[in-house]
């Protein structure tokens, strides 16, 4: 039998992307979060509930997990229920065409929600899916806007 815990955080997400791993094939691949805790109180709660803390070697960075997202994401705002399809391929309504789905960052910490699956089955290990978050507003979700690094 699967077993699901969930964990609110505040976090900013850093970025998300379409990357996937060459040894995990998933049938239906979606997003990967990059986030940054608020704090050492947030950092210390996704390390007890079994998450990896990540640092980069550069001077002055902030640890960070990284987190892959369920295949519908779950976003609130106020009232407002909206479900987000967070496949690394989305189909254009006008066109028809499969095309990549935007990454997106936020500036400033918001409430997140992570799942934990652990199943009964040793052969499976557990993972971990980013659920739902808050927003206050549509705005404080950022699309990553593509660039050409060619350019002047």
């Amino acid at each position: 039998m699967t077993q699901f815990t969930s964990i609110n955080t505040i976090a900013t997400i850093t970025a998300t992307s379409n990357k996937q791993s060459e040894k995990i094939v998933s049938k239906k691949p979606t997003k990967t979060f990059y986030l940054q805790p608020k704090d050492k109180k947030e950092s210390d709660k996704l390390k007890d509930f079994g998450l990896i803390e990540y640092q980069s070697q550069e001077k002055g960075s902030k640890p960070f997990f990284i987190v892959k997202s369920s295949n519908e994401l779950d976003i609130y705002i106020e009232d407002i229920k909206i479900k987000k399809n967070m496949g690394i391929k989305v189909t254009d309504p006008t066109t028809l065409e499969e095309v990549d789905n935007p990454n997106f960052y936020t500036d400033v910490p918001i409430l997140i929600n992570i799942i934990k699956v652990k199943s009964d089955d040793p052969t499976v290990s557990d993972f971990y899916r980013v659920k739902a978050f808050k927003l206050d507003n549509i705005e404080q979700l950022k699309e990553t806007e593509p660039h050409n690094p060619f350019e002047d």
